[in-house]
């Protein structure tokens, strides 16, 4: 697994019912095709540096999931923070 368009500082820790290196990246043990990670939980921390707090865009990259022995994408989950009002469904004029 890699954290793609790292541009501020992100920690991450996975969990899940199979073996995983955090140093890697990787699970151990290969999947069955077509099978799911069994309670896979991922907990990831960013570190929101002062100057990036009240951008528009705070982060806008994702999590890539790749074939470990053949490189081959697998899946590609999309991350975006964003300060922007319309994201949560409220506005501040709402609010007043």
């Amino acid at each position: 697994m890699e954290i793609v368009n790292a541009t501020i500082p992100i920690d991450w820790e996975v969990s899940a019912n199979a073996t995983y290196d955090p140093e890697t990246h990787t699970f151990t043990e290969p999947f069955a095709l077509g099978r799911s990670i069994q309670n896979l939980g991922l907990d990831w921390h960013f570190q929101l540096p002062q100057e990036k707090r009240f951008s528009p865009v705070i982060y806008d990259g994702g999590l890539k999931h790749s074939d470990a022995d053949t490189g081959e994408l697998l899946t590609f989950l999309p991350v975006r923070i964003v300060n922007d009002d319309s994201a949560s469904g409220t506005s501040a004029e709402a609010c007043h």
